[in-house]
């Protein structure tokens, strides 16, 4: 039973770690995008946010 609790939580902190880089790399590139670039990312954040919504 512990070994599953620990693997959720590793999964966890995985998670964490690739959304932290994820938004490190999002935070760099939104500092040079233009209106239309970032107009476009929100379309793509949609996308995934209904798809996330979707399979919980």
């Amino acid at each position: 039973m512990a070994s599953s609790a620990e693997a959720v939580q590793k999964d966890v902190y995985q998670e964490e770690a690739v959304s932290s880089l994820i938004m490190e790399e999002v935070t760099q590139c939104l500092k040079q995008s233009t209106k239309e670039e970032l107009l476009e990312l929100m379309d793509a954040l949609q996308v995934i946010r209904d798809y996330l919504q979707e399979c919980h």
